[in-house]
């Protein structure tokens, strides 16, 4: 296995926010390494992970032990530490940082034997509403990346964990969300909602949640398992009965053995059920 982390912003040369951040991090299967050889020289799918934070912070335990549940499915993973309000910026900067990271994922997919038309991008939270952004791009928001006029990059398949999706949402979470990334603006909150950018065109994608979720309402999973039904978009939802909001891996990577107690095992099947359905849309290692 080997490791990468890249400044987004020096790669693409593009001018930098003050304190905006832009890293991209990832892990990756070695095929110079002599034990990976015994199974031959394999394009594998890749994963760009979004971790979550209200846009006001960016949960870690969203990235690495995400990464880690997905490499143990043979998936090159990578995982975006974004700009937040925290560093004085917001929309469209996290956009465009995201683009940056599915574009370099895309080019550089050779680099860490991949298939570049093999992408999936999973958020959480925050970085699911993120997620939903890049996945529905629109024409006037790839200049923020003038390397798209170029090269566009396709995403096979989306995962939402916990999302948030709408501006209209009543909880606390979904509010201090749409009010870090744009800086209470009101116009910009309804455009940036994700059930305005939902069109045909959109990924397939699994969505999860838990019932008892309080920070993002589970109502939001639902609403958008509807908004993507209704434009003939191929997904599936699951809200699990118990928990908390943020899961995250659902393992020791990501919580302490005492917090682990209060997450339900079955919560951390979403990655099984998530790899499954990435497979369903043709997502898998090719030999």
């Amino acid at each position: 296995m080997k490791t990468t982390n890249i400044d987004l912003y020096a790669y693409f040369g593009l001018p930098r926010e003050k304190n905006a951040k832009g890293y991209l991090h990832g892990m990756f299967f070695d095929q110079e390494n002599p034990r990976v050889l015994q199974i031959g020289k394999r394009l594998r799918p890749m994963v760009l992970i979004i971790p979550g934070g209200g846009y006001h912070w960016v949960s870690y335990r969203e990235g690495e032990p995400v990464a880690l549940r997905f490499m143990q499915k043979g998936y090159n993973a990578f995982w975006l530490e974004y700009s937040t309000d925290e560093d004085g910026v917001c929309h469209p900067t996290q956009l465009k940082e995201a683009m940056m990271a599915l574009l370099y994922i895309h080019k550089k997919a050779a680099l860490f034997f991949s298939d570049p038309e093999q992408i999936a991008v999973i958020g959480f939270s925050a970085g699911g509403h993120l997620a939903g952004l890049l996945a529905s791009r629109t024409e006037d928001e790839k200049v923020l990346v003038p390397q798209y006029l170029k090269t566009e990059p396709h995403i096979k398949a989306c995962c939402f964990s916990y999302p948030v999706v709408t501006s209209q949402g009543k909880s606390q979470g979904s509010q201090y969300t749409f009010m870090f990334l744009t800086g209470g603006n009101k116009n910009l909150e309804k455009e940036v909602s994700l059930e305005n950018r939902v069109t045909k065109d959109f990924p397939p994608s699994f969505i999860w949640t838990t019932a008892e979720d309080t920070t993002i309402e589970p109502q939001q999973s639902e609403y958008l398992s509807k908004c993507l039904t209704s434009k003939g978009v191929k997904n599936k939802c699951i809200v699990y009965p118990h928990g908390a909001h943020g899961t995250a891996s659902g393992d020791i990577n990501s919580f302490n053995a005492e917090k682990l107690k209060t997450i339900p095992a079955e919560n951390a099947t979403w990655v099984d059920e998530a790899a499954e359905f990435f497979k369903s849309c043709g997502l898998a290692i090719q030999d």
